[in-house]
Parts: structure tokens; sequence; C-alpha cells
């Protein structure tokens, strides 16, 4: 996938892991005029309006990149029965589907946040956060040692180096897919999905998008991804839609005005209780850490933060910055990111005061951003809509 990517402008940090090992690009740009990166530069980065167009394109017509995500297989005779065990949300009974949930720690601390996908009776395809599966194949593991379950009764299998991840999402996801990929391929419900042989490539299509856009993503073959890759960046029914790639930017700027979680706002944040995931704890049932007598002594919160022109993305680089409350700390910050639909600057945030709503102001790189908790995302979640029929 780097060649993919890089043929079309991809830009890695150049401190990063090489990008052929970490394949998900910051943004693209094509041409010796594109954005600089300089990595002690906090704020009136070159790239904030590259980025903030990037997001813009994404939403109204589509985009596109390779997500690095963990991705490990569970099977065995006991494979449902674990997870069922582990997982704040059940297993999906119906093959095809998928199910959004978290894993925990015996003492209840939140570890992972995960997609989990029924493709038999005791066979499961769980997809984890950004890595190579190291971290989730060792806390999977540890629950399977710590349950008494044997490497038989519940097999363990990194699929992450076997298998890419193609996202694609926007308004015109769906119409540009169905020329594509035929619409069979895409017609389908929100968190479901299918498997499929496009031109002799055997793949699975998910319809869901972490960007929390219409969107669908293709579980591809490593050997194949570039070749599924290029097949739907160069098609006639992409160049007419305005299907361009985003990078890493992108994605955090629309998932973060969603209220979609990531890593910083997820592993080890502290008790489930007091981590939001209320939603993704399924009603009377029991999993490993489950403890409903905690008294929760902190709360995860996402705030709009008054950023000047320039800091749009400081609070990305600024983690654990702390909130304050009439000069007395009340929480702080995990990650920042710019909206591209609400064009405000976003926090996830960790608040010590559980009480404390406004007057809050969040101290960074030797500013003073005012903060203010918001409930609700402002952009409404509708990915889980029919797809609108758009003309190309």
């Amino acid at each position: 996938m780097y060649k993919a990517q890089a043929d079309q402008g991809g830009f890695w940090k150049p401190e990063a892991p090489h990008p052929a090992a970490f394949h998900m690009p910051m943004w693209f740009s094509k041409g010796s005029d594109g954005p600089k990166w300089d990595p002690k530069q906090k704020s009136h980065q070159d790239w904030i309006q590259h980025v903030a167009a990037e997001m813009d394109n994404s939403i109204h017509n589509a985009g596109m990149t390779s997500d690095l995500y963990a991705k490990v297989s569970i099977n065995g005779p006991k494979a449902r029965e674990f997870m069922n065990k582990i997982g704040t949300t059940s297993v999906p009974k119906k093959l095809g589907v998928s199910r959004l949930g978290y894993v925990c720690a015996k003492d209840g601390e939140l570890m992972n946040e995960y997609s989990l996908s029924t493709r038999g009776e005791n066979d499961l395809y769980y997809v984890g956060q950004g890595g190579w599966a190291e971290y989730e194949l060792g806390l999977l593991d540890g629950h399977r040692e710590e349950l008494g379950y044997s490497k038989e009764d519940v097999v363990l299998s990194n699929r992450s180096y076997d298998t890419e991840i193609i996202h694609t999402c926007g308004a015109k996801i769906h119409a540009i897919l169905s020329q594509v990929l035929g619409p069979e391929a895409v017609d389908m419900k929100f968190l479901h999905f299918k498997k499929v042989n496009i031109k002799g490539i055997e793949m699975e299509i998910f319809r869901m998008s972490y960007a929390g856009l219409l969107g669908y993503e293709m579980h591809v073959p490593a050997k194949d991804a570039p070749t599924v890759y290029e097949m739907i960046a160069e098609h006639p029914a992409s160049v007419k839609g305005s299907l361009k790639p985003h990078g890493a930017y992108a994605v955090q700027g629309l998932r973060l005005e969603r209220f979609f979680r990531g890593s910083a706002e997820t592993k080890k944040l502290g008790h489930y209780s007091e981590t939001g995931i209320d939603r993704f704890v399924t009603a009377d049932r029991t999993f490993l850490g489950y403890s409903p007598e905690y008294v929760p002594k902190k709360a995860f919160a996402m705030l709009t933060v008054d950023t000047p022109p320039g800091y749009e993305w400081s609070l990305f680089f600024a983690q654990k910055s702390p909130i304050f409350r009439n000069g007395v700390q009340v929480g702080e910050t995990r990650t920042g990111a710019f909206g591209g639909f609400s064009k405000k600057t976003h926090a996830g945030a960790l608040m010590y005061d559980t009480v404390s709503r406004d007057s809050l102001t969040i101290k960074a790189f030797d500013q003073e951003f005012k903060a203010t908790i918001i409930d609700e995302p402002l952009m409404p979640f509708t990915a889980n809509k029919a797809p609108q029929p758009i003309e190309l």
C-alpha cells in the first residue's frame, strides 16, 4: 500500500517508523509546493488549511485512505463464549453483522475499543485500534488465561500483516462504489458486512467508517490491496465524484467532532464507568471487570475549544494539558482536533471535577483557551441512514 499512496502524494512524518511499516499518511499533496512538516511547530502549521480542504472534500464528495488497525481472528469451540465474557457488548448472533464494544481489565479499567464481526458460529473477527495487534493479542491472551480457556478452546490469530483495510467515506461514496464494485457489493445496512469477489479478488466489505460519515471498509488480502486501492482511485466514477485521498489528520478531525473515540480517549483512561461508554454496555449482563459497586471519581467529556487562528490543532500535540476552573485544575485533555464540518476545535478530556461545566480554561503552549463541555456532537450522526440517490 505504501507505493499506491506515495504515488498519490502521501506524506509520512520523517521521524515516524518507515512508511512501508506505518502505512497511513498524515496528508496527501503532490509537488514541492505542498505543506511543510516541522515536528517542533505547535501552532500556525503549514498544513492546517490543507487538512481542512481534505476534510471538506471527504464530507461533500468522497475520501479514501488505508487504515492501520489491529486485526485478530478469534476461533475455536469457545470463541463466542469467551468474547461474551470479556466484551461490554454481546457477540452478534447473525452472520454478517458487526458490533462495537470495549474490553476492560479485571479491575474495570478501560483497555481497548473494538468492532466484532460474526463470520460463523465460532468464527469472529476482532478489529482493534491502531497498530499491528501486539497490544490486542496481549490483552486477549491475558483474559483467555484469566478465565481458564485453553489455546485450543479459543484460538487467537493475528491477521494484521496479511489483511489491509481500505477506508472510503463521504456523501458520494455509495454512488461511486456502486459503479466501481457493483451495487450488490455495497447495498447493506449499517454495521453489516459481506464477502464478495471483485475481479477474482476475495474481500469483505463492511458498512462502517471511523470518520463517522457514510462509509465502507474493504478488508482485502495484503497482496491484493494495492490493486484494489488503485482500481477504486482511478475509476471514472471516482474521478467524476471527486473521490480524493485523505490522511490521518483529516480522519482525526472528522471522527472527533462526531465523538468517535481513539486510543488516547480509550486505553487506560479510567474505570469503564468513568469513560462515557454507557451506550456500548449491553444492559443486564456482566463482563470481565464488571463492578457496579464502583463509585466513579472522574468523567470523560467532549469539549469545544475557542482557539485563535493558527492554534486549531495545537491541542493535538498537547496531550494531558491541564483544564482549570477559577484557578483550580478540574481535568486534563487527552487529544484535540479541528472539526471538518463544525469548523470548531474539539478536545477529549478526563474531568476530575464532574460538576464543573462552565468557565473552563485549557492551558497549553503558554496559551489559554476557553472551553465548554458539550453533551451531543455538533454534527448529528447520520452514517446509519440509508444512502441518498446521487447522480455523479
